[in-house]
């Protein structure tokens, strides 16, 4: 299994409407590939109810996922504007 395989899934792992099913199969046969254990934990259950205990604490709740590729995804459009500008000022 190659990295971009492995971040396919990542990237598509986890929202509150999916189903677990194609999740864990794919899991599962990664631990099994790398000879690790796969856990599986569904939090959607109660996801409501921890928000909002959350924001009654005042906890800070961050808008993506906290994975390598959620937070490229949360930059992606000041990336490319960044790009666009250097690509200005360099030509």
């Amino acid at each position: 299994m190659n990295l971009l395989k492995i971040r396919e899934i990542a990237s598509n792992c986890y929202t509150k409407m999916k189903s677990k099913l194609p999740f864990e199969i794919d899991m599962e046969n990664l631990s099994k590939e790398f000879g690790i254990e796969f856990l599986y934990r569904d939090f959607r259950v109660g996801f409501r109810e921890g928000q909002a205990k959350a924001r009654e604490l005042g906890l800070y709740m961050q808008k993506y996922c906290g994975c390598v590729f959620s937070e490229e995804d949360r930059y992606q459009e000041k990336i490319e504007k960044d790009k666009k500008k250097y690509n200005k000022l360099t030509s």
